[in-house]
């Protein structure tokens, strides 16, 4: 008998293995589709194609039918030792519900001290620092939720005062612990994937700028630029747009790999730029981490090593996640000698507009690269009322080399918008297993109603209507979905909350509160048609076969 029913599970799983590979085949073309034509103007990279590797496929697929066979092997060998007349009652359960309302309330306060705990250290050590304990404190209290959620529905008298005098729903909080393993089972799929929406649409980046202080991505700049051709001099500040530029700094700069989230390829030679001693004196712009405190972390430039390195500067968010580098590391560049300069982080800056490069000292960019003389990097901080003349100007005094001028704030918006971005694909994602959980949610609806039938039958035989079953069915499947949707999108709060006291992220509260009541109303609408279907059962044979 076991492995009749293995058996056909797996006939089951083989066929829903093989149309979940093929639709994701699909998304992730519609995914590329939309890297490529609706993003392109941000990513700038057209050529994206979708490689379907069968090796990937067949992969995916096994490791899918293996999970699969483990969960019905499982499954089957609990069911096996239910006494027989129990099984011929139509009852699986072991009948312990005590024992289960307590092991589930133990593992509830568990997952809820372990979240507390990785909590914490996510606001001592920076959540940023340790993404797992992101995960942690999210998967820690998905689990809280689900088992104190479990533990609610196995006591009868808690179930049932739920604050609500009708009849209806009281009978659709006792049922939610008729067949407690579909219940959770809806709860987790609905539970996971608003974690999962919740948490990425909290993450995203605001785009709020002084452009008066010095402490922000800008550093308190207004222009950004670059020549084509390096100036033989720096710009000096008597120049015709001293007057629309209170600062303008020329900084030498080394051509080579874009290091920022624009570029999709992995950089081999990573863009250095040398800064000048009046630019370490300015300092400005903000860091999140460095080696060793001092009060203005660019002289931390000036730093000596004994084995020869040279100290930089770079972004955390590419020297992390592009360079795969980080604080007190070394990356090695080819210098002009024939050989290679070692140049070890001492500072990040958190999210700025120096993403593309590696900051080092003029000194030690003229010693390391001599074969590169002259300046090709400009800074400068006009008002923002006459950024627009001061770069037509300074674009027409040097057009001979090439020069290119742009807002130093739209350079950083175009970084952070390729990270939000990389964020709504991810609430696709997320969207698409709450659309499926959903859907789950309503199939488990529609099999525990059919399983039920007796029972429908008996309360119409007694004078209930058919309209007041139907509304008794639909409020057990809108509590799941609620306590899915509750659960979930408190999990992904309460995981961001080192950010949202940060500051900095931005909570799109209008769409994310509709796109969760657009799923509450769609799983309510797939739970009356699930129920509408199920209740046209004829009330003789269903008492009959009771």
């Amino acid at each position: 008998v076991r492995r009749r029913i293995l058996i056909e599970g797996l006939c089951l799983a083989a066929a829903g293995t093989l149309l979940g590979t093929l639709l994701a085949i699909v998304y992730t073309r519609i995914v590329l589709e939309g890297l490529t034509t609706w993003w392109a103007p941000v990513l700038d990279s057209p050529i994206l194609r979708v490689h379907v590797g069968p090796g990937s496929l067949v992969v995916g697929a096994l490791a899918t039918m293996l999970l699969v066979a483990l969960v019905i092997a499982w499954t089957i060998r609990r069911v096996s030792r239910v006494p027989i007349p129990r099984l011929l009652a139509g009852q699986v359960g072991s009948g312990a519900a005590t024992r289960g309302r307590i092991r589930s309330g133990i593992v509830a306060a568990t997952a809820l001290t372990l979240a507390l705990v990785l909590l914490i250290a996510s606001f001592v050590v920076g959540m940023e620092s340790a993404p797992g304990l992101f995960f942690g404190v999210g998967a820690a209290l998905v689990v809280a939720g689900i088992m104190g959620f479990s533990s609610w529905s196995q006591n009868p008298r808690r179930s049932s005062e739920i604050g609500v005098k009708a009849v209806v729903p009281r009978l659709a909080a006792r049922n939610c612990a008729r067949n407690l393993g579909r219940s959770l089972l809806s709860v987790t799929l609905v539970a996971s994937a608003s974690f999962v929406l919740v948490s990425v649409s909290a993450s995203r980046k605001r785009h709020d700028h002084d452009p008066g202080s010095r402490q922000t991505g800008t550093g308190g700049f207004t222009l950004v630029g670059e020549s084509e051709v390096p100036l033989p001099e720096p710009i000096a500040p008597t120049s015709p747009s001293q007057e629309r530029a209170a600062e303008l700094f020329s900084l030498r700069l080394l051509p080579g790999d874009d290091a920022s989230c624009l570029n999709l390829y992995q950089p081999d030679k990573p863009r250095v730029v040398g800064v000048p001693e009046a630019f370490i004196e300015r300092g400005g712009f903000t860091f999140r981490h460095l080696m060793s405190p001092a009060e203005n972390p660019w002289e931390l430039l000036h730093q000596t090593f004994d084995d020869g390195a040279i100290p930089a500067i770079g972004d955390y968010n590419s020297v992390r996640w592009i360079l795969h580098s980080g604080l007190g590391q070394d990356v090695l560049v080819d210098d002009d000698h024939g050989g290679q300069a070692r140049l070890r982080l001492v500072g990040l800056l958190d999210t700025s507009i120096f993403q593309s490069e590696l900051l080092i000292s003029e000194e030690a960019f003229l010693h390391q690269f001599p074969d590169h003389p002259g300046f090709a990097f400009f800074l400068g901080s006009p008002p923002l009322d006459q950024l627009d003349s001061a770069t037509q100007e300074l674009e027409s005094a040097l057009s001979s080399y090439g020069l290119d001028v742009g807002s130093a704030l739209s350079r950083l918006q175009d970084f952070q918008a390729v990270e939000n971005m990389y964020l709504t694909t991810f609430e696709v994602l997320g969207g698409l297993g709450l659309l499926l959980g959903t859907v789950g949610l309503g199939i488990v609806l529609w099999r525990n109603t059919l399983e039920r039938r007796g029972e429908l039958a008996t309360l119409r035989a007694f004078g209930y209507r058919r309209s007041t079953l139907a509304w008794m069915v639909v409020a057990e499947n809108a509590l799941l979905l609620l306590a899915g949707l509750v659960i979930g999108s408190l999990a992904g709060l309460i995981a961001v909350a080192p950010h949202l006291i940060a500051g900095g992220i931005e909570v799109p509260w209008t769409s994310l509160a509709l796109i969760l009541m657009a799923v509450f109303a769609v799983g309510l609408v797939s739970s009356v048609g699930a129920v509408l279907g199920s209740l046209r059962i004829p009330l003789l044979p269903a008492l009959k076969a009771d």
